[in-house]
């Protein structure tokens, strides 16, 4: 197809200029470095993507229904992450098609994309070379994610559990050597709840950062226990750091070199997320490393109808989401936005389709992109230098 044509082959040159040699060993030093190792640490800056977007050099990745797809930020092309010639980009044989199996996340690693299907898979960053890496254990029915940091494999979920009348879930991290394959894995954290929890993984250089919110009743309004975690990759040790028992449940979690920035919701009021006159209770929190300590910060009061909210550091977005059903039961999301500084002062407001999150950001604009249950699926960029304005880098199916 000419849109993947010449743009692909200077995207695949660019690749391999790239490339740099790979560490075939574990050191001891790796694990335990204090700097930023850009090949072998989960990557810092676009983490609330949660597995679902990842930059490589000047490359972005997204993936939309099991496709791959890049964008390259020299060219500004975009396209399906296949380079076949005879491939026409629309069935099963094409290299950008990832399996039927719903891929939970996936994230570069020393120069290979990994991805998180029935089993763990990778293949090389221009699609080539696609192969089943390892069998991993059954994480259980909901959120399954996978990361790759320091030479190690974290395998993460939540397990339905039913004995008789009994019903649980429970947060589980499995941790496997790369380097040996006939390793048993080791268990990082099993956290059980009796309602289905939210778990968010932050890793910062040799520490694990796991923040779990339980809810403590069927209404959200009941609040939930909130318990932070922090794992010694290097010891093997687990200890919680934090404990809150409140009306308050996490939105998103960003990570600095001074500690994590929790953007937190107030659940008193909460309803539902398409109440047009609802006004959410927002808040900062910064844990820090240095002394383990939680700072609150300053509360925020969103307009009426901006019922969804996520963060990066230095700005939030909310958003008011409008569900439109078409004929044929088919349904569309048009989302009105508000993007506010670190100070809550207004930046900007526009409108977008789809559900959508706010991931991260380059030096152009913040980065959008769209959830795995939106029915329009795209990675968009919101300028600095005009925010009430929306550009479409990738889009599925166009």
């Amino acid at each position: 197809m000419a849109r993947v044509g010449m743009a692909f082959v200077l995207f695949l040159f660019s690749l391999a200029i790239a490339c740099q040699p790979s560490i075939s060993e574990t050191a001891e030093s790796m694990l335990s470095s204090d700097k930023y190792l850009e090949a072998y640490d989960v990557p810092i800056g676009y983490e609330n993507a949660e597995g679902l977007f990842a930059k490589h050099d000047t490359t972005y990745y997204a993936c939309f229904d099991n496709w791959m797809y890049y964008f390259d930020t020299k060219t500004q092309r975009s396209g399906k992450l296949c380079g076949k010639v005879e491939c026409t980009h629309e069935d099963r044989d094409c290299n950008a098609y990832l399996g039927d199996i719903i891929v939970g996340s996936f994230q570069i690693y020393d120069q290979k994309i990994y991805w998180l299907g029935e089993l763990l898979y990778r293949m090389d960053l221009d699609g080539e070379n696609r192969e089943e890496y390892r069998v991993m254990d059954d994480m259980g029915e909901l959120d399954p994610r996978c990361y790759l940091h320091r030479g190690s494999i974290y395998m993460c979920g939540i397990e339905h559990n039913v004995k008789g009348a009994n019903v649980t879930d429970t947060v589980r991290i499995l941790r496997y050597s790369i380097e040996n394959a006939e390793a048993e894995p080791e268990t990082v954290l099993e956290q059980e709840c009796q309602y289905i929890p939210k778990y968010i993984c932050r890793f910062y250089r040799d520490k694990l950062y796991v923040l779990i919110d339980a809810r403590l009743g069927m209404e959200l309004s009941e609040g939930y226990k909130r318990d932070l975690y922090e794992y010694d990759i290097v010891h093997k040790e687990l200890k919680n750091v934090w404990s809150s028992q409140d009306q308050a449940h996490t939105r998103s979690v960003s990570i600095n070199n001074e500690g994590l920035e929790i953007l937190n919701l107030s659940t008193d009021q909460y309803t539902m997320f398409t109440d047009p006159e609802l006004a959410c209770t927002l808040w900062k929190s910064q844990y820090h490393f240095a002394d383990q300590s939680m700072t609150e910060m300053e509360r925020y009061e969103t307009e009426p109808g901006y019922t969804d909210q996520s963060m990066i550091e230095n700005w939030v977005i909310t958003s008011q989401i409008d569900v439109i059903v078409q004929e044929e039961n088919r349904v569309d999301v048009k989302t009105k936005y508000r993007i506010y500084d670190q100070n809550w002062d207004l930046s900007g407001t526009g409108e977008y389709e789809g559900l959508a999150s706010m991931i991260g950001e380059d030096s152009m604009g913040l980065l959008i992109l769209t959830d795995i249950g939106s029915p329009c699926k795209a990675l968009y960029r919101i300028p600095y230098d005009n925010m009430d304005t929306v550009e479409i880098l990738i889009q599925h199916g166009e």
